[in-house]
């Protein structure tokens, strides 16, 4: 009995051991928080991201892609969302917008917070639901993960006139 309890604490050792060097050896993860004393600035907010937004209860959604370039401003963006989310929509089209990076521009303050001011120019395929064209404000949260690029990974955001329907709306954006 002694001999098997003997073996059984060997192999406990043994596999404690074996966690330890992999847990030592294994990389350090990409994402980090930013020291006590660090502030978000709008240089964090760059690059590509993806977000979706929901109005309140989720009665219309939509995809955004865009890439805010650290400075204010955007290089590119497209939207795209269901018609049923427009008024007289049937649910089986999609409407699609480019975003205007003339006219659309952010600010964040340091503590990651801000707002967004995006115009929205529709496709000329868009079905006749879909308005011609919108600006969507938002207020924004900036997340205080960082990556080793010192964007921000993720963000979140509020919109009182969510696809200028009249109607609150939310979403997240992931880098």
């Amino acid at each position: 009995m002694s001999r098997k309890k003997n073996s059984i604490s060997k192999l406990i050792a043994a596999l404690g051991v074996l966690g330890l060097v992999i847990g030592l050896s294994a990389p350090k993860a990409s994402a980090q928080a930013p020291h006590a004393e660090a502030t978000l600035s709008a240089a964090n907010y760059t690059g590509r991201y993806v977000c979706r937004s929901a109005s309140d209860g989720d009665f219309f959604t939509a995809v955004t892609k865009y890439n805010p370039n650290g400075a204010g401003r955007y290089t590119a963006g497209t939207l795209i969302a269901s018609d049923d989310a427009f008024i007289g929509g049937s649910a089986s089209a999609f409407c699609t917008y480019t975003l205007s990076t003339v006219q659309s521009l952010f600010t964040i303050n340091g503590h990651g917070l801000g707002f967004e001011k995006l115009v929205w120019i529709a496709s000329s395929t868009n079905p006749v639901s879909c308005p011609p064209n919108f600006i969507d404000n938002t207020a924004i949260a900036l997340r205080n993960l960082i990556n080793n690029n010192m964007a921000v990974v993720e963000a979140d955001f509020s919109s009182g006139n969510l696809l200028a329907q009249g109607k609150a709306g939310h979403g997240y954006c992931l880098k």
